[in-house]
C-alpha cells in the first residue's frame, strides 16, 4: 500500500485494486471464522456485534476523510501515510498480542492420531 499512489500505469493500478479487493474480501470471510474458533460459540454474536460496526464504520469514513485531505492538500499522500501508520500500529499490536489458541475436541483427537 505504501507505493500504491505512486504506481506508474493503469495496469499496475488495476492489479493493485484486484489484490486489495481479494484481501478485503478475505477479511470479511476470515474474521468471523477466526472469532468463531477463538471465542466460544455463545460469545460469537456479541463479539461480532461489537467489532463490525467499528470496522465498517471506519472503512466507510476513510474515503470521505481521504477526500477531505485531498481538498486541503491537493494530494492523497497524507491520507495514505496516515492509513499506513495506522496499519503498522495494528500489525505491531496483533504481532505482540497474547492470543492463546484454543484447540477443540476434534483437533485434540486429530493431534493424538498424528503423534501416535
Amino acid at each position: 500500500m505504501f507505493v500504491l499512489w505512486q504506481l506508474p500505469s493503469l495496469t499496475a493500478l488495476i492489479i493493485a485494486a484486484c489484490v486489495f479487493g481479494f484481501c478485503y474480501g478475505a477479511n470479511l470471510v476470515l474474521l468471523p471464522t477466526i472469532i468463531g474458533n477463538y471465542y466460544s460459540p455463545s460469545a460469537f454474536a456479541s463479539v461480532n456485534g461489537f467489532m463490525f460496526p467499528f470496522q465498517f464504520g471506519l472503512a466507510s469514513l476513510t474515503p470521505v476523510l481521504a477526500g477531505y485531505v485531498y481538498d486541503i492538500t491537493k494530494s492523497y499522500d497524507w491520507a495514505y501515510i496516515v492509513v499506513l501508520l495506522l496499519l503498522t500500529v495494528a500489525f505491531i499490536c496483533a504481532y505482540h498480542g497474547n492470543a492463546s489458541i484454543k484447540v477443540g475436541a476434534c483437533e485434540k483427537r486429530l493431534l493424538l492420531i498424528i503423534h501416535s
